[in-house]
């Protein structure tokens, strides 16, 4: 894959067969993968097709945009944003990477975040969407489970209804990067192609902590609006060619 463009910023799978072993797994509490060994990957492009093209990062709960509710959740942690630049919270680093082709959906946009961490310290990767208003209810029991279950590959956050959230997991960084490698052509694959020859737990998370904002009636339910007034629909061309960036600040150069 190329085309990794840095500045410091998966289609659920429904009937994954992971274990839910962690259900009373003694000694998960307390207890946490640190900043240091697990890197984060947002996914913050795509069309927003349902939100009539509307940016989901930008939308607005509590004051707050979505995707700086998901970079506070994850502080401390070195952080890669797989989208379009835009603000993030002042003295952030952040880097930023776009997959090459633009809009290749969530296993192109993984992919592509993931190749910009190419150099990291760290052995797992928290891959997030960043329209998930509440992830910080999530992220903590998540890296818990990591501590708790070192030997799996991926853990995979579940809903209430027992289904798989794959942008609300942590995967360990070899074999995520070997699931990538053979998965063929990225552009539009399902995240089962993903998911399927990795060890999987699955991490049953509460409601609220994977509700997402995929359409109108989810912004209003969720409190969700937009900053001011609705934006025009953005194309790809928003987004930069590859390249690699480092920002620190909250506004965009």
């Amino acid at each position: 894959m190329s085309g990794v463009e840095a500045s410091r910023e998966l289609e659920g799978r429904s009937g994954l067969e992971g274990r839910s072993g962690l259900e009373g797994r003694s000694g998960l509490e307390g207890r946490s993968v640190g900043a240091a060994r697990c890197a984060v990957v947002v996914l913050a492009g795509g069309t927003s097709r349902r939100l009539d093209g509307v940016d989901k990062a930008s939308l607005v709960l509590d004051g707050t945009p979505l995707l700086s509710r998901v970079l506070d959740a994850v502080a401390g942690h070195e952080v890669v944003v797989v989208g379009p630049r835009r603000p993030v919270p002042g003295g952030r680093i952040v880097t930023w990477t776009v997959e090459d082709p633009p809009l290749g959906g969530p296993l192109a946009g993984l992919a592509a975040g993931v190749e910009a961490l190419d150099g990291t310290m760290s052995l797992w990767v928290l891959a997030l969407a960043c329209d998930l208003p509440h992830a910080a209810d999530a992220v903590p029991t998540l890296l818990a489970a990591a501590a708790a279950c070192p030997e799996a590959e991926a853990l995979v956050g579940h809903d209430v209804d027992g289904r798989a959230q794959p942008l609300l997991a942590v995967y360990a960084l070899d074999p995520l990067r070997r699931a990538l490698s053979g998965a063929g052509d990225l552009v539009g694959a399902p995240l089962r192609r993903l998911l399927a020859p990795l060890s999987v737990e699955a991490v049953p998370l509460p409601a609220r902590a994977t509700r997402d904002v995929d359409t109108w009636q989810d912004a209003t339910l969720l409190g969700v609006t937009v900053p001011d007034a609705r934006p025009s629909t953005r194309s790809p061309a928003s987004a930069r060619p590859p390249g690699a960036v480092r920002e620190r600040s909250g506004t965009p150069a």
